[in-house]
């Protein structure tokens, strides 16, 4: 699995995660947390890393 797909697979389980454990509220808090934002920011520094020009 690539660097990428492995980011947004996370990104999936933390926000399942958070609406389990506490409803919308938990998605909410979910979305709005740096914890997300780091792992999409990683992952466009890793394919935009990956492009030669």
């Amino acid at each position: 699995m690539v660097f990428i797909d492995k980011q947004l697979l996370k990104f999936k389980n933390a926000i399942e995660s958070s609406i389990v454990t506490d409803g919308t509220k938990g998605k909410e808090s979910m979305i709005r947390s740096s914890f997300l934002i780091n792992h999409q920011k990683n992952a466009h520094k890793y394919k935009l890393g990956s492009i030669s020009f």
